[in-house]
């Protein structure tokens, strides 16, 4: 079991799967917390096992991967971002500052999902750009009620992927 109570029939299957649906992925998620990223792929896995995640370490792997999507004014279907306040080498914050910065990248939609309930995290987000800003749920069922609501309406109202 992970910290937070989820199956963890993924220790090796969320890597498998990690790498299978980063061939075709709807959302990238930013987060250092393994466990976090882990909730995320199976209440995805529940919600709609056709929704494709890649997780990513922290904010400067997020920057380097999105500079190898190329222009994503042309794409049809610019990803959904999900990223966490506080991670190591580039945090959240300063990562939400260089997409909004950047030409090619200020079109993606970016929700920041932290454990911070901080009224200074959540001003700061809104300030720097973030589409939404959410508080990661505790539990499992939680987590599958947050990413059915998020799917819903910004995979298939906002961006249309699905």
């Amino acid at each position: 079991m992970c910290a937070k109570g989820c199956s963890f029939k993924y220790s090796l299957k969320f890597y498998i799967n990690n790498i299978y649906r980063s061939r075709n992925f709807n959302i990238i998620m930013a987060d250092d917390d393994l466990d976090d990223a882990a909730f995320v792929m199976e209440a995805l896995d529940v919600v709609d096992p056709h929704i494709g995640l890649k997780h990513v370490p922290d904010g400067q792997y997020l920057i380097d991967m999105l500079h190898g999507l190329g222009n994503l004014h042309t794409e049809r279907h610019a990803p959904l971002i999900l990223l966490d306040l506080n991670m190591p080498r580039k945090g959240g914050l300063e990562t939400l500052r260089e997409i909004r910065s950047n030409p090619f990248l200020n079109i993606l939609p970016v929700l920041i999902l932290s454990t911070s309930a901080s009224q200074r995290d959540i001003q700061e987000a809104y300030i720097n750009g973030a589409n939404c800003y959410v508080i990661k749920p505790f539990t499992f069922n939680d987590w599958i009620y947050l990413m059915k609501g998020l799917t819903r309406f910004w995979l298939r109202k906002v961006i249309g992927t699905l």
